[in-house]
């Protein structure tokens, strides 16, 4: 992690908070840990990955799995080269999604 990212999350350390109980998160070697549930969080390339599952019951669908894997194939927006605002309202409207909410 490069050292100005370091010092942006001390710096605004109190912006954080646990994902799993929402208390205060510490900052320690490269590393967020809760200071009441005792999870830790990793952080890559200078962000936290403070990921946390969902938590209820298994009746109850969880669409992660099925948003993550939808961005990963059709990833917006698609910048593959200079864009304006005309090039991009005409790439959404030709985009699968909007032909699926209509």
């Amino acid at each position: 992690m490069r050292h100005d990212d370091e010092d942006f999350i001390f710096q605004n350390i109190d912006i954080f908070s646990c994902p799993n109980c929402g208390s205060d998160l510490a900052f320690k070697n490269n590393t967020f840990h809760c200071l009441d549930c005792e999870r830790l969080f990793q952080v890559f390339d200078g962000i936290p990955s403070l990921f946390w599952p969902n938590q209820w019951e298994s009746s109850k669908e969880d669409v992660t799995e099925k948003i993550k894997s939808f961005y990963e194939q059709t990833p917006f927006p698609n910048y593959d080269e200079f864009e304006n605002v005309g090039s991009l309202l005409e790439k959404a409207r030709k985009s699968l999604f909007r032909q699926i909410i209509g």
